[in-house]
């Protein structure tokens, strides 16, 4: 199975090899890219990057310079092959790094970590730090029964307030609402602001059903502050 998609958790790709029975691969890639961007090989080390046709960089977001290899930043690409569209240092609003160590396919070829969110995907809580969807999924989807989920932000109280409604496959049961809670309670960054007295957690069962997402539209957390 090869997925192409900006993000897919961990905990997904599990089941899904569970359930068909086969192996399952990353594919990066975008419109601007011609599609393809890079694809993981059996050895699971990340993107191998299509580096005859597109030059690619992690940059830092803020200052536009390169990073260092093993460091995260956003992925910004350069066409070198293409008469049609050319484009120069694009920036994708990816977070990832390319992997220091070398592929143990012997590949020649960068390796680039999996996608695990984009810049205006992060969402700040209290005063410095920052939650992304990315998080919530590790943390969720792994839990048995659990089929989606929604996260949103608002303002209570003079702190953040943020609000899981959760989708299950039995709607009744306080248990899943409380292993939900447990398992955001373990995120680092939601444990460190809670500690703090910054942000405050609910999570609930959502009522209306739903088996499937709505629209085309990439999941992230609403900000209603």
């Amino acid at each position: 199975m090869l997925l192409s998609t900006d993000y897919v958790s961990d905990a997904i790709i599990g089941e899904l090899r569970r359930i068909w029975g086969c192996e399952v691969f990353a594919h990066y890639g975008m419109t601007e890219m011609g599609y393809g961007g890079g694809v993981e090989c059996s050895a699971f080390f990340g993107y191998h990057m299509r580096e005859a046709d597109l030059l690619f960089e992690v940059i830092d977001p803020t200052t536009g310079n390169p990073v260092e290899d093993g460091k995260s930043g956003e992925v910004v690409f350069t066409t070198l092959t293409r008469r049609g569209m050319p484009l120069i240092r694009y920036r994708t609003g990816d977070i990832s790094r390319f992997i220091a160590e070398k592929c143990p396919c012997g590949t020649v070829l960068k390796s680039m970590e999996r996608v695990r969110g984009r810049t205006e995907g992060n969402i700040k809580i209290g005063s410095t730090m920052r939650l992304s969807m990315a998080d919530l999924d590790e943390a969720l989807f792994p839990l048995p029964g659990l089929l989606d989920f929604s996260a949103a932000l608002s303002r209570c109280d003079g702190k953040d307030r943020l609000r899981i409604k959760i989708q299950a496959m039995v709607t009744s049961g306080e248990l899943m609402v409380s292993r939900a809670r447990s398992a955001v309670d373990s995120i680092p960054t939601v444990r460190a602001a809670c500690e703090q007295g910054a942000l405050s957690v609910s999570v609930a069962i959502r009522g209306e059903a739903r088996t499937g997402p709505v629209g085309a539209g990439k999941r992230g957390i609403s900000d209603l502050r």
